[in-house]
């Protein structure tokens, strides 16, 4: 299955206030979302208390802003923030980060099997 990299856009459909994300896995990064939203652990903590208040998921929009490379992320994505005005307080997005810096991979985990063994 293909897993798109892109530029992704929440949006609080009462509030009208959004937040803008960046993943090189969009639908699993939307999956994240919902589940860290609806479990009380949302890292962003202006969207979970928002969410808190008034956590009907047809309340929020999921949009992909624009397809890219991976290499382009960090660029798009603080083009896309600025171009939608997501910062807060009129949004979601806190914290500015220097898009300067190449993001960092992150080391692939490598999964070790558990096998269980019966003992007759």
């Amino acid at each position: 299955m293909l897993r798109p990299c892109g530029i992704y856009c929440l949006t609080h459909l009462t509030t009208g206030k959004k937040y803008v994300g960046q993943s090189n896995n969009l639908y699993e990064r939307q999956r994240h979302h919902w589940s860290d939203l609806r479990r009380g652990c949302h890292k962003n903590p202006l969207m979970q208390k928002e969410w808190d208040e008034d956590p009907k998921r047809w309340h929020w929009k999921w949009e992909v802003l624009e397809y890219c490379d991976e290499a382009q992320l960090n660029e798009r994505e603080k083009f896309w923030m600025n171009e939608v005005k997501s910062w807060a307080p009129a949004g979601f997005n806190v914290a500015k980060q220097d898009f300067t810096t190449k993001r960092k991979a992150r080391p692939k985990e490598k999964h070790v099997g558990y096998h269980k063994t019966t003992k007759y």
